[in-house]
């Protein structure tokens, strides 16, 4: 196998898993954004209306994110918005863990009943962090190389 052969499944496996966190992310908060909503809610950063506005599109733009990544023309403006997000996810959680609230992330269920805030999804988010960003930049240096 070649090496930029290796790197291709390597970016498509990237993708694939972007792909689907974002998504399985994604649904439950379609479902129910209201309940979604009092999960950002308990983070106490955005007013109410923020909240609410956050809560119903926000979902829809992780959803539209996982789609995209995985389409190798949209692959590099979907991966930074993943990015992106995960930046603002980890900036919010990180300031609620420094505050010292005990809240459920919200991150797989809307009402984010899964797991507490911690460590442990902070390094997730890092991780899914770095693919996204690996995907944008290898994207957008294959881009240049074709160019």
């Amino acid at each position: 196998m070649t090496h930029t052969r290796r790197i291709n499944l390597i970016m498509w496996a990237g993708a694939i898993l972007l792909g689907a966190v974002f998504a399985y992310a994604a649904w439950p908060k379609i479902a129910d954004p209201s309940l979604f909503g009092q999960s950002i809610q308990r983070y106490a950063l955005l007013p109410n209306r923020g909240v609410s506005l956050l809560a119903i599109y926000l979902p829809w733009v992780e959803m539209c994110a996982a789609a995209f990544v995985l389409w190798p023309r949209y692959r590099v403006a979907a991966a930074t918005l993943i990015a992106a997000m995960l930046v603002v996810f980890l900036v919010a959680q990180g300031s609620a863990l420094a505050r010292g609230l005990e809240i459920s992330c919200g991150c797989f269920s809307g009402s984010g009943a899964e797991n507490k805030i911690g460590w442990d999804s902070l390094l997730r988010n890092a991780c899914l962090l770095l693919i996204a960003l690996i995907l944008a930049c290898k994207g957008r240096a294959s881009a240049r190389n074709e160019a």
